[in-house]
């Protein structure tokens, strides 16, 4: 039987643009950093965001999962505005 572990690489701030193509850099550099470049991977968690998406589509990482948790954060948030009042313009 296969047990699920969660691994945080590493954490950067990326200030420049085109932050897709830096962060496939970055990971690539990360997965070289830690020796797990040339294995296999099960996948990488991720928001919803376009650049997040694009970086990570390639598989290299292996298969890119939404995390729940967030998208339900965002639902609390926006949606249903349970936080705060509702934001008219969205």
């Amino acid at each position: 039987m296969f047990e699920s572990v969660s691994i945080l690489l590493s954490f950067r701030r990326f200030t420049a643009a085109k932050f897709a193509y830096n962060l496939v850099k970055y990971l690539d550099y990360e997965m070289e950093r830690f020796g797990i470049k040339d294995k296999m991977r099960a996948g990488i968690t991720t928001d919803n965001g376009s650049d997040i998406k694009c970086a990570t589509s390639t598989g290299r990482c292996g298969v890119r999962i939404y995390c729940v948790a967030h998208g339900i954060n965002l639902v609390l948030k926006y949606g249903l505005a349970i936080f705060e009042d509702p934001n008219p313009k969205r």
